[in-house]
Protein backbone atom coordinates (compact mmCIF):
# COMPACT_ATOMS: atom_id res chain seq x y z
CA UNK A 1 0.00 0.00 0.00
CA UNK A 2 3.26 2.52 0.79
CA UNK A 3 4.50 1.58 -2.46
CA UNK A 4 1.48 2.53 -4.41
CA UNK A 5 0.72 5.83 -2.63
CA UNK A 6 4.44 6.81 -2.93
CA UNK A 7 4.30 5.99 -6.77
CA UNK A 8 1.12 7.61 -7.37
CA UNK A 9 2.12 11.05 -5.87
CA UNK A 10 4.94 12.11 -8.42
CA UNK A 11 2.05 11.28 -10.68
CA UNK A 12 -0.60 13.78 -9.60
CA UNK A 13 2.31 16.05 -9.05
CA UNK A 14 2.79 15.97 -12.53
CA UNK A 15 -0.91 15.96 -13.65
CA UNK A 16 -1.57 19.45 -11.68
CA UNK A 17 1.57 20.52 -13.00
CA UNK A 18 0.17 20.13 -16.79
CA UNK A 19 -2.86 21.57 -16.06
CA UNK A 20 -1.26 24.73 -14.82
CA UNK A 21 1.08 25.12 -16.97
CA UNK A 22 -1.53 24.84 -19.65
CA UNK A 23 -3.26 27.50 -18.08
CA UNK A 24 -0.28 30.01 -18.40
CA UNK A 25 0.08 28.81 -22.16
CA UNK A 26 -3.37 29.92 -23.02
CA UNK A 27 -2.86 32.90 -21.31
CA UNK A 28 0.87 33.66 -23.03
CA UNK A 29 -1.11 33.29 -26.12
CA UNK A 30 -3.74 35.55 -25.82
CA UNK A 31 -1.29 38.09 -24.69
CA UNK A 32 0.77 37.85 -28.06
CA UNK A 33 -2.54 38.20 -30.01
CA UNK A 34 -3.61 41.14 -27.78
CA UNK A 35 -0.86 43.15 -28.39
CA UNK A 36 -0.24 42.39 -31.95
CA UNK A 37 -4.36 43.79 -32.20
CA UNK A 38 -3.05 46.63 -30.18
CA UNK A 39 -0.43 47.36 -32.26
CA UNK A 40 -2.21 47.14 -35.55
CA UNK A 41 -5.28 49.16 -34.66
CA UNK A 42 -3.50 52.07 -34.66
CA UNK A 43 -0.86 51.26 -37.80
CA UNK A 44 -4.81 51.03 -39.31
CA UNK A 45 -5.75 54.02 -38.47
CA UNK A 46 -2.68 55.36 -40.01
CA UNK A 47 -1.58 56.48 -36.00
CA UNK A 48 1.28 54.25 -35.86
CA UNK A 49 4.08 53.54 -38.57
CA UNK A 50 5.48 50.53 -38.35
CA UNK A 51 5.98 47.50 -40.64
CA UNK A 52 2.95 45.62 -39.71
CA UNK A 53 4.05 42.60 -42.14
CA UNK A 54 6.68 41.69 -40.10
CA UNK A 55 4.73 42.02 -36.65
CA UNK A 56 2.61 40.21 -38.30
CA UNK A 57 4.43 37.05 -39.69
CA UNK A 58 6.63 37.16 -36.83
CA UNK A 59 3.78 37.22 -33.99
CA UNK A 60 2.00 33.62 -36.35
CA UNK A 61 5.40 32.00 -35.95
CA UNK A 62 5.98 32.57 -32.92
CA UNK A 63 2.99 31.41 -32.02
CA UNK A 64 3.19 28.00 -33.87
CA UNK A 65 6.32 26.94 -32.25
CA UNK A 66 5.16 28.32 -28.85
CA UNK A 67 1.94 25.84 -29.37
CA UNK A 68 4.28 23.45 -30.89
CA UNK A 69 6.61 23.05 -27.64
CA UNK A 70 3.85 23.01 -25.44
CA UNK A 71 1.75 20.25 -26.92
CA UNK A 72 4.89 17.89 -27.68
CA UNK A 73 5.73 18.81 -23.80
CA UNK A 74 2.03 17.97 -22.31
CA UNK A 75 2.88 14.63 -24.36
CA UNK A 76 5.93 13.41 -23.87
CA UNK A 77 7.46 15.43 -20.37
CA UNK A 78 7.50 14.33 -16.90
CA UNK A 79 7.88 16.56 -14.10
CA UNK A 80 11.36 18.02 -14.90
CA UNK A 81 11.06 18.60 -18.65
CA UNK A 82 7.30 20.06 -17.74
CA UNK A 83 9.08 22.58 -15.49
CA UNK A 84 11.88 23.64 -17.58
CA UNK A 85 9.75 23.97 -20.82
CA UNK A 86 7.39 25.66 -18.84
CA UNK A 87 10.48 28.67 -17.96
CA UNK A 88 12.15 28.23 -20.84
CA UNK A 89 8.80 29.35 -22.32
CA UNK A 90 7.93 32.01 -20.15
CA UNK A 91 11.38 33.17 -20.85
CA UNK A 92 11.07 33.31 -24.75
CA UNK A 93 7.35 35.09 -24.02
CA UNK A 94 8.69 38.11 -22.64
CA UNK A 95 11.49 38.18 -25.00
CA UNK A 96 8.92 38.35 -27.67
CA UNK A 97 7.36 40.81 -26.83
CA UNK A 98 10.40 42.92 -26.45
CA UNK A 99 10.89 42.12 -29.62
CA UNK A 100 7.16 43.21 -30.17
CA UNK A 101 8.00 46.64 -28.23
CA UNK A 102 10.87 47.44 -30.07
CA UNK A 103 8.82 47.02 -33.44
CA UNK A 104 6.15 49.45 -32.48
CA UNK A 105 8.14 52.08 -31.62
CA UNK A 106 9.98 51.11 -28.10
CA UNK A 107 10.70 54.21 -25.75
CA UNK A 108 8.37 55.71 -27.97
CA UNK A 109 5.25 53.82 -26.67
CA UNK A 110 5.80 53.38 -23.29
CA UNK A 111 1.73 51.90 -22.30
CA UNK A 112 3.08 48.97 -24.72
CA UNK A 113 5.14 48.14 -21.38
CA UNK A 114 2.14 46.88 -19.69
CA UNK A 115 2.03 43.76 -21.74
CA UNK A 116 4.76 42.89 -19.47
CA UNK A 117 2.81 42.85 -15.96
CA UNK A 118 0.33 39.79 -17.31
CA UNK A 119 3.44 37.04 -17.42
CA UNK A 120 4.97 38.20 -14.01
CA UNK A 121 0.97 38.00 -12.65
CA UNK A 122 0.41 34.53 -14.12
CA UNK A 123 3.62 33.41 -12.95
CA UNK A 124 3.43 34.15 -9.63
CA UNK A 125 -0.15 32.73 -9.10
CA UNK A 126 0.37 29.93 -10.92
CA UNK A 127 3.37 28.61 -11.20
CA UNK A 128 5.24 30.08 -7.87
CA UNK A 129 6.88 32.86 -5.99
CA UNK A 130 10.63 32.12 -7.86
CA UNK A 131 9.13 31.89 -11.87
CA UNK A 132 7.29 34.94 -10.54
CA UNK A 133 10.37 37.36 -9.52
CA UNK A 134 12.81 35.24 -12.48
CA UNK A 135 9.69 36.48 -14.86
CA UNK A 136 9.84 40.14 -13.26
CA UNK A 137 14.01 40.47 -13.41
CA UNK A 138 13.94 39.21 -16.99
CA UNK A 139 11.96 41.75 -18.44
CA UNK A 140 13.02 44.40 -16.05
CA UNK A 141 16.43 43.70 -17.68
CA UNK A 142 15.46 43.09 -21.19
CA UNK A 143 13.68 46.46 -21.15
CA UNK A 144 16.71 48.42 -19.58
CA UNK A 145 19.01 46.84 -21.90
CA UNK A 146 16.77 47.72 -24.89
CA UNK A 147 15.99 51.07 -23.77
CA UNK A 148 20.13 51.58 -23.69
CA UNK A 149 20.66 50.37 -26.82
CA UNK A 150 17.55 52.29 -28.07
CA UNK A 151 18.59 56.03 -26.54
CA UNK A 152 22.16 57.59 -26.70
CA UNK A 153 20.92 60.41 -24.09
CA UNK A 154 19.28 57.98 -21.96
CA UNK A 155 23.21 56.10 -21.70
CA UNK A 156 24.65 59.69 -21.12
CA UNK A 157 22.16 60.45 -18.61
CA UNK A 158 22.79 57.23 -16.78
CA UNK A 159 26.35 58.12 -16.50
CA UNK A 160 26.08 61.29 -15.25
CA UNK A 161 23.88 60.01 -12.26
CA UNK A 162 26.99 57.57 -11.64
CA UNK A 163 25.47 54.44 -12.95
CA UNK A 164 28.00 51.83 -13.97
CA UNK A 165 26.46 51.59 -17.78
CA UNK A 166 29.75 52.73 -19.99
CA UNK A 167 30.42 49.00 -19.83
CA UNK A 168 27.22 47.57 -20.80
CA UNK A 169 26.69 49.66 -23.63
CA UNK A 170 29.95 48.44 -25.32
CA UNK A 171 28.54 45.01 -25.88
CA UNK A 172 24.98 46.49 -27.44
CA UNK A 173 23.81 46.85 -30.80
CA UNK A 174 22.80 50.20 -31.49
CA UNK A 175 19.28 50.06 -32.31
CA UNK A 176 18.69 53.98 -32.68
CA UNK A 177 17.61 53.72 -36.50
CA UNK A 178 14.75 51.67 -35.08
CA UNK A 179 11.25 52.94 -36.18
CA UNK A 180 10.16 56.56 -34.04
CA UNK A 181 6.27 56.29 -34.86
CA UNK A 182 5.78 60.06 -33.16
CA UNK A 183 8.75 61.66 -34.43
CA UNK A 184 7.95 65.21 -33.23
CA UNK A 185 7.84 64.27 -30.19
CA UNK A 186 11.13 64.05 -28.52
CA UNK A 187 11.54 61.71 -24.93
CA UNK A 188 14.07 63.60 -22.74
CA UNK A 189 16.47 61.13 -21.08
CA UNK A 190 14.94 62.24 -17.41
CA UNK A 191 11.34 60.46 -19.14
CA UNK A 192 12.88 57.84 -20.01
CA UNK A 193 14.43 56.97 -17.07
CA UNK A 194 11.45 57.23 -14.81
CA UNK A 195 9.70 55.39 -17.52
CA UNK A 196 11.92 52.77 -16.70
CA UNK A 197 12.36 52.89 -13.21
CA UNK A 198 8.03 52.79 -12.98
CA UNK A 199 8.19 49.72 -15.45
CA UNK A 200 10.97 48.20 -12.44
CA UNK A 201 8.85 49.29 -9.70
CA UNK A 202 5.71 47.56 -11.02
CA UNK A 203 7.01 44.58 -12.18
CA UNK A 204 8.49 43.54 -9.28
CA UNK A 205 5.55 44.74 -7.36
CA UNK A 206 3.13 42.21 -9.04
CA UNK A 207 5.59 39.30 -8.14
CA UNK A 208 5.29 39.95 -4.93
CA UNK A 209 1.19 40.79 -5.33
CA UNK A 210 0.70 37.72 -7.49
CA UNK A 211 2.61 35.22 -4.91
CA UNK A 212 0.68 37.03 -2.13
CA UNK A 213 -2.64 36.57 -4.04
CA UNK A 214 -2.07 32.82 -4.77
CA UNK A 215 -1.77 31.93 -0.79
CA UNK A 216 -4.83 34.30 0.10
CA UNK A 217 -7.16 33.63 -2.44
CA UNK A 218 -7.27 29.67 -2.15
CA UNK A 219 -8.35 30.27 1.76
CA UNK A 220 -10.68 33.09 1.01
CA UNK A 221 -12.37 30.93 -1.40
CA UNK A 222 -12.83 27.99 0.68
CA UNK A 223 -13.99 30.47 3.51
CA UNK A 224 -16.64 31.67 0.87
CA UNK A 225 -17.79 28.08 0.16
CA UNK A 226 -18.03 27.03 3.79
CA UNK A 227 -20.44 30.13 4.20
CA UNK A 228 -22.36 29.33 1.27
CA UNK A 229 -22.61 25.60 2.59
CA UNK A 230 -23.94 27.21 6.16
CA UNK A 231 -27.62 26.33 5.35
CA UNK A 232 -26.92 22.77 3.97
CA UNK A 233 -24.22 22.18 6.74
CA UNK A 234 -27.22 23.68 9.61
CA UNK A 235 -29.79 21.28 8.34
CA UNK A 236 -27.46 18.09 7.65
CA UNK A 237 -26.77 18.70 11.82
CA UNK A 238 -30.42 19.15 12.43
CA UNK A 239 -31.32 16.09 11.13
CA UNK A 240 -29.00 13.93 12.41
CA UNK A 241 -29.19 15.64 16.00
CA UNK A 242 -29.04 12.40 18.50
CA UNK A 243 -32.25 14.31 20.45
CA UNK A 244 -35.91 14.65 18.46
CA UNK A 245 -35.55 17.44 17.12
CA UNK A 246 -37.61 20.35 14.89
CA UNK A 247 -37.17 23.87 13.40
CA UNK A 248 -40.77 25.14 13.50
CA UNK A 249 -42.34 28.26 12.16
CA UNK A 250 -43.97 30.05 15.42
CA UNK A 251 -47.12 31.65 13.49
CA UNK A 252 -48.44 28.29 11.51
CA UNK A 253 -46.98 25.81 13.82
CA UNK A 254 -45.13 24.18 10.95
CA UNK A 255 -42.62 21.68 11.18
CA UNK A 256 -39.85 22.90 8.56
CA UNK A 257 -37.41 20.76 9.43
CA UNK A 258 -37.04 17.55 11.32
CA UNK A 259 -34.33 14.76 12.52
CA UNK A 260 -33.90 11.56 12.00
CA UNK A 261 -34.56 10.89 15.63
CA UNK A 262 -37.81 13.38 15.76
CA UNK A 263 -39.29 10.87 13.15
CA UNK A 264 -38.07 7.07 14.98
CA UNK A 265 -39.44 8.83 18.72
CA UNK A 266 -42.72 9.91 17.65
CA UNK A 267 -43.77 6.89 15.24
CA UNK A 268 -44.04 9.37 12.45
CA UNK A 269 -43.16 9.55 8.95
CA UNK A 270 -41.80 12.43 6.66
CA UNK A 271 -45.56 13.17 4.73
CA UNK A 272 -46.91 13.57 8.18
CA UNK A 273 -45.33 16.71 8.35
CA UNK A 274 -47.34 18.15 5.51
CA UNK A 275 -50.39 17.52 6.90
CA UNK A 276 -50.63 18.23 10.27
CA UNK A 277 -48.57 20.57 12.36
CA UNK A 278 -46.49 20.21 15.66
CA UNK A 279 -49.51 20.50 18.03
CA UNK A 280 -51.26 18.06 15.84
CA UNK A 281 -48.56 15.49 15.90
CA UNK A 282 -47.50 16.03 19.54
CA UNK A 283 -50.55 16.59 21.71
CA UNK A 284 -48.72 18.18 25.09
CA UNK A 285 -50.74 18.31 27.89
CA UNK A 286 -50.27 22.29 28.32
CA UNK A 287 -49.87 23.65 24.26
CA UNK A 288 -50.37 26.61 25.96
CA UNK A 289 -47.04 27.19 27.34
CA UNK A 290 -45.48 25.67 24.59
CA UNK A 291 -46.70 28.70 22.62
CA UNK A 292 -45.98 30.87 25.06
CA UNK A 293 -42.34 29.98 24.28
CA UNK A 294 -42.68 29.74 20.38
CA UNK A 295 -43.32 33.76 20.87
CA UNK A 296 -41.26 34.56 23.26
CA UNK A 297 -36.90 34.58 23.04
CA UNK A 298 -37.02 30.54 23.70
CA UNK A 299 -37.24 29.31 27.06
CA UNK A 300 -36.84 25.55 28.67
CA UNK A 301 -40.12 23.31 30.54
CA UNK A 302 -37.68 20.70 32.65
CA UNK A 303 -40.60 18.58 32.63
CA UNK A 304 -43.30 18.93 29.75
CA UNK A 305 -45.51 16.26 29.44
CA UNK A 306 -47.05 15.34 26.01
CA UNK A 307 -48.54 12.36 24.03
CA UNK A 308 -47.94 10.45 21.17
CA UNK A 309 -50.59 8.17 20.16
CA UNK A 310 -51.80 6.69 23.23
CA UNK A 311 -48.68 6.75 25.50
CA UNK A 312 -47.97 9.61 27.78
CA UNK A 313 -43.86 10.86 28.26
CA UNK A 314 -42.26 13.85 29.37
CA UNK A 315 -39.68 15.65 27.86
CA UNK A 316 -37.27 18.44 28.84
CA UNK A 317 -38.65 20.71 26.27
CA UNK A 318 -35.92 23.77 24.98
CA UNK A 319 -36.74 26.04 22.43
CA UNK A 320 -34.48 28.46 20.51
CA UNK A 321 -36.24 31.41 19.14
CA UNK A 322 -34.27 32.88 15.74
CA UNK A 323 -35.13 35.36 12.43
CA UNK A 324 -33.77 34.42 9.73
CA UNK A 325 -34.41 37.04 6.24
CA UNK A 326 -37.16 38.36 8.65
CA UNK A 327 -39.27 35.44 9.40
CA UNK A 328 -39.56 33.85 12.86
CA UNK A 329 -38.40 29.90 13.47
CA UNK A 330 -38.28 28.44 16.97
CA UNK A 331 -35.36 25.56 17.35
CA UNK A 332 -37.12 22.59 19.40
CA UNK A 333 -35.68 19.59 21.13
CA UNK A 334 -37.30 17.24 23.21
CA UNK A 335 -35.06 15.37 25.63
CA UNK A 336 -36.87 11.97 27.50
CA UNK A 337 -37.41 12.35 30.93
CA UNK A 338 -40.25 10.09 31.53
CA UNK A 339 -38.03 7.91 34.23
CA UNK A 340 -37.05 11.49 35.79
CA UNK A 341 -40.59 12.49 35.62
CA UNK A 342 -42.05 9.25 38.00
CA UNK A 343 -38.84 9.44 40.59
CA UNK A 344 -39.57 13.68 40.45
CA UNK A 345 -43.00 13.29 41.32
CA UNK A 346 -42.60 10.27 43.80
CA UNK A 347 -40.17 12.57 46.09
CA UNK A 348 -41.98 15.89 45.39
CA UNK A 349 -44.74 14.04 46.82
CA UNK A 350 -42.91 12.62 50.31
CA UNK A 351 -44.32 14.70 53.15
CA UNK A 352 -41.14 14.52 55.05
CA UNK A 353 -38.52 17.50 53.79
CA UNK A 354 -35.74 15.41 51.21
CA UNK A 355 -32.32 17.54 50.79
CA UNK A 356 -29.26 16.70 48.77
CA UNK A 357 -25.98 18.24 49.44
CA UNK A 358 -22.84 18.01 47.83
CA UNK A 359 -19.23 17.39 49.50
CA UNK A 360 -19.33 21.25 50.15
CA UNK A 361 -22.51 21.50 51.97
CA UNK A 362 -24.31 23.08 49.09
CA UNK A 363 -27.87 22.15 47.70
CA UNK A 364 -28.27 20.15 44.73
CA UNK A 365 -32.32 19.16 45.23
CA UNK A 366 -34.41 19.73 47.72
CA UNK A 367 -38.31 19.01 47.13
CA UNK A 368 -41.55 21.01 48.45
CA UNK A 369 -41.31 19.83 51.89
CA UNK A 370 -37.99 20.76 52.41
CA UNK A 371 -38.71 24.58 50.82
CA UNK A 372 -42.07 24.31 53.54
CA UNK A 373 -39.79 24.58 56.17
CA UNK A 374 -36.86 26.24 55.35
CA UNK A 375 -38.34 28.94 52.61
CA UNK A 376 -36.83 29.65 48.95
CA UNK A 377 -34.22 26.82 48.09
CA UNK A 378 -32.19 26.84 45.25
CA UNK A 379 -29.17 24.79 43.61
CA UNK A 380 -26.03 25.77 44.79
CA UNK A 381 -27.24 27.83 48.14
CA UNK A 382 -25.51 26.72 51.29
CA UNK A 383 -27.53 24.40 53.18
CA UNK A 384 -29.57 25.77 55.88
CA UNK A 385 -27.96 26.94 58.52
CA UNK A 386 -29.45 24.46 61.22
CA UNK A 387 -29.09 21.94 58.78
CA UNK A 388 -25.49 22.61 58.28
CA UNK A 389 -24.11 22.31 61.96
CA UNK A 390 -25.45 19.14 62.07
CA UNK A 391 -24.79 17.56 58.23
CA UNK A 392 -21.20 19.09 59.07
CA UNK A 393 -20.26 17.24 62.74
CA UNK A 394 -22.03 13.63 61.02
CA UNK A 395 -19.96 10.92 59.39
CA UNK A 396 -20.04 10.88 56.16
CA UNK A 397 -19.47 7.10 55.52
CA UNK A 398 -22.35 5.82 57.75
CA UNK A 399 -25.99 6.32 57.69
CA UNK A 400 -27.66 6.56 61.11
CA UNK A 401 -28.53 3.25 61.73
CA UNK A 402 -29.93 3.56 65.38
CA UNK A 403 -32.98 6.25 64.81
CA UNK A 404 -32.90 6.43 69.08
CA UNK A 405 -29.22 7.94 68.38
CA UNK A 406 -30.10 10.37 65.28
CA UNK A 407 -29.72 14.16 65.58
CA UNK A 408 -32.45 16.36 66.13
CA UNK A 409 -33.11 19.68 65.38
CA UNK A 410 -35.88 22.18 65.79
CA UNK A 411 -37.44 23.86 62.91
CA UNK A 412 -40.77 26.41 63.30
CA UNK A 413 -41.12 25.01 66.95
CA UNK A 414 -41.37 21.68 65.41
CA UNK A 415 -38.94 18.97 66.48
CA UNK A 416 -37.52 16.75 63.50
CA UNK A 417 -35.24 13.68 63.37
CA UNK A 418 -32.09 13.61 60.81
CA UNK A 419 -31.32 10.81 58.85
CA UNK A 420 -28.59 10.97 56.44
CA UNK A 421 -27.16 8.67 53.44
CA UNK A 422 -24.21 9.36 51.91
CA UNK A 423 -24.05 8.16 47.78
CA UNK A 424 -20.17 8.72 46.04
CA UNK A 425 -20.37 7.12 42.44
CA UNK A 426 -17.50 6.00 41.38
CA UNK A 427 -17.83 8.71 38.18
CA UNK A 428 -18.10 11.81 40.08
CA UNK A 429 -15.87 13.01 42.60
CA UNK A 430 -18.39 15.32 44.17
CA UNK A 431 -20.15 12.52 47.42
CA UNK A 432 -24.41 13.21 47.65
CA UNK A 433 -25.13 13.27 50.78
CA UNK A 434 -29.13 12.90 50.87
CA UNK A 435 -30.46 13.72 54.00
CA UNK A 436 -34.26 13.15 55.06
CA UNK A 437 -36.29 14.67 57.96
CA UNK A 438 -38.77 13.22 59.93
CA UNK A 439 -40.95 14.87 62.45
CA UNK A 440 -40.49 13.48 65.75
CA UNK A 441 -42.82 10.48 67.10
CA UNK A 442 -44.87 10.88 69.97
CA UNK A 443 -43.17 9.73 73.38
CA UNK A 444 -42.80 5.82 73.45
CA UNK A 445 -44.15 6.21 69.93
CA UNK A 446 -42.69 4.25 66.88
CA UNK A 447 -42.75 5.12 63.16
Amino acid sequence: MTRDTNRATPGNGTLALRERKRIVDSVNITLLVAVSVAVAVPWFLRVLPIDLALVARLTLAYVLFYAAVARLADHLGGRKTLNIVAGLLQGTTIGFLGVLWLLAGGLGVPMLLLAFLVPVLVSGAILGRADAYAAATGSIAFVVLAALAESRELRWYLFQLGLPVEWVARWLPSLSSGPKPFPGVVGQPAYEFVVLETFAVLQLSAALLAHRLAQVLPALYRHLAAAQDVPELFATALRAAPAPTVLVAPDSGRIVLASQTFFERMLLRAEDLAERDVFQLIRFADPAAVRALFHSEGGEIAFCPYQVGRESRVAALRVHTFSHRKARYAYVSLEDRTDLSYLEAAIQDLDEPLLVLGADNRLRYANHAAAGIFGELYFGMEAPGPLLDLVGSRDPTNGDADPRHAPRLVIQDAMYVMSMVVSAPAARNDALRIVRLYPEPPANGHR
